[in-house]
């Protein structure tokens, strides 16, 4: 059941009915909402400002997250770093425990180095992140990160892009921005990289549960196997693959990654028993824009292909397509999904909410009701 937002249609004169507008707070996204009050980002239309959340707290929690209805995944606080990503159908069955959903292999380990420090959590809680705005745009699903990271007298603006293509599901891509402050090297190392096992209880046949376990200890994710990887640098810039599967199960997933950074940058590629990354070295200029590309394919056995051959064809198309065209087909495939004006000719009053049986879109002949705040309240529970 999703809840609607009855709004009227913008003009100079009345219109011939009443139009419903959706307005699915993270529905067609799979939305965990942020801990700080949304609002609208300054560069969005005031028309699709409803569709903009955001926050200033790096500390923010629960993390957001996006998906496609293929793959989702966590946004992580700043906007890089490996968090966790779950592929539709990737299901796992460890030793005495339960089947559960796989935690697909990173494929956003993505990780920052100034001259001096890697970027990690620990300059959340340091004080080091500054001007810090996350927004996560519902109407084209792309999540958007910026700050200044302040180190000693090193200052790196970073701003990161994030989306799961509408258009392709197996396709994500992560765009890494950096204007360093002070001319020195700087080092970015983008990698495909394994979870560590969980910590599992023996679910399938335990008798009881012991007082103080909650969600963290009961509801954890699968684990995924690698069973092969590669690293290597190209004409183009770095290929990553990765072929795991979940525990307990015979499917596999495939992930390919095509990675491009800017010229006069140096790589070098390299393999571990858990992931595949390159390690990008830039002697960066003060004042100056260095942009890192990274765009993966994931793709399953069950997909009805032949998932590795098919991961890298994918991610290698999508490379030469370029990331701007991938974005815009992304964005003309959500909005065909969030086209939802319509007539609404009796029964509604304007500025009503309604609840319809729509999936995530409204269209001409679907059932509307009204619904009043005590049953409001009921939905969101």
């Amino acid at each position: 059941m999703v809840v609607w937002l009855v709004r009227r249609r913008a003009g100079n004169g009345p219109p011939p009915g009443r139009t419903a507008r959706a307005v699915a707070a993270g529905a067609a996204l799979g939305f965990a909402a942020l801990a700080a009050p949304a609002r609208p980002a300054a560069q969005a239309p005031a028309a699709d400002s409803a569709f903009v959340l955001a926050t200033t707290d790096p500390a923010r929690a629960p993390s957001p997250f996006l998906g496609n209805g293929h793959v989702g995944v966590t946004v992580p606080p700043l906007g890089i770093g490996a968090s966790p990503s779950l592929v539709a159908g990737l299901y796992e069955h460890g030793h005495l425990d339960v089947p559960r959903i796989t935690a697909a292999p990173a494929w956003n380990a993505i990780a920052i180095f100034d001259g001096a420090h890697w970027l990690d959590s620990t300059a959340i809680a340091g004080g080091a992140i500054r001007s810090y705005r996350q927004s996560i745009d519902m109407r084209t699903g792309v999540a958007r990160t910026s700050y200044d990271w302040i180190d000693g007298s090193r200052r790196t603006a970073v701003r990161a892009e994030t989306y799961l293509s509408r258009a392709d599901p197996h396709l994500a891509v992560v765009t890494l921005t950096l204007v360093p402050q002070t001319a020195g090297p700087i080092r970015v190392r983008v990698a495909l990289a394994a979870w560590p096992p969980p910590n599992r209880l023996p679910l399938d046949t335990l008798r009881q549960v012991e007082r103080g376990w909650g969600a963290a200890e009961l509801w954890y994710p699968g684990h995924s196997i690698v069973h092969a990887r590669t690293a290597k640098l190209s004409a183009f810039g770095a290929r990553l693959t990765m072929v795991s599967s979940p525990e307990g199960r015979t499917a596999t997933l495939s992930e390919a990654a095509e990675i491009a950074w800017p010229p006069g940058g140096v790589a070098h590629a390299d393999t571990t028993l858990d992931s595949a990354g390159v390690d990008i070295a830039i002697d960066a200029a003060a004042g100056h824009t260095y942009t890192i590309t990274e765009i993966v394919s994931i793709v399953p056995s069950f997909d009805g292909r032949s998932s590795l051959i098919a991961a890298m064809h994918d991610a290698a198309s999508a490379r030469v397509a370029g990331v701007d065209a991938l974005a815009a087909r992304s964005r003309e495939a959500w909005e065909r999904l969030w086209d939802t004006d319509i007539e609404i000719r009796e029964g509604v009053k304007e500025g009503e909410t309604v609840v319809a049986n729509a999936g995530t879109s409204l269209h001409d002949g679907d059932k509307v009701k009204t619904i009043f705040p005590d049953e409001f309240d009921r939905v969101r529970r």
